[in-house]
């Protein structure tokens, strides 16, 4: 089939069969692009708690009341006990030694982001940082981690962006 010709006889350009996707950013809710499902997930953070982020959560506490040596057995344990996933689409905490627990909090879900450094946290630069979420299993979620403010930033950042992507929003 032939292109239509226009009133003043100027030729039509061609009609591209790949057009290049638009990365404009959207300017509202309504003209914000459909979810991709193949977005690249950047990791920020993927490793097991440091022990001096489970020393400033309560490893301190158990130092100073149980000893020396029994403290820091006991913080090691927690540390060796918990593997934390930053990502930018998701939160993946993995609980256990033995029996293990994973719990995955999708960002597009957050409401709220918080952290919180205890005066042992701020020596060793560590702190926790608090994801509250519309998920049913899982209403909040803590965790220990090193540079508790950059993470905190990189999430809630990733946190808008994945709930324009999946155009998800809250409602109080």
């Amino acid at each position: 089939m032939r292109d239509p010709i226009p009133p003043d006889n100027t030729p039509m350009p061609p009609y591209d069969n790949n057009p290049t996707p638009r990365n404009d950013p959207p300017t509202s809710w309504n003209d914000s692009p459909a979810p991709v499902a193949d977005e690249k997930e950047e990791v920020f953070y993927d490793s097991r708690v440091p022990i001096k982020a489970a020393l400033g959560r309560h490893g301190l506490l158990y130092v100073l009341l149980l000893g020396w040596n029994i403290g820091l057995l006991i913080a090691w344990f927690q540390a060796r006990m918990s593997l934390v996933r930053l990502t930018s689409q998701r939160v993946v905490i993995i609980k256990g030694l033995l029996s293990q627990r994973e719990e995955d909090i999708p960002l597009y879900r957050g409401k709220d982001i918080n952290f919180s450094q205890t005066i042992a946290g701020r020596l060793f630069g560590t702190g926790v940082i608090t994801l509250f979420s519309d998920d049913a299993t899982a209403p909040y979620i803590s965790f220990a981690v090193p540079r508790p403010r950059e993470y905190k930033e990189k999430l809630r950042e990733s946190m808008n962006r994945e709930r324009i992507r999946f155009r998800s929003r809250s409602l109080d």
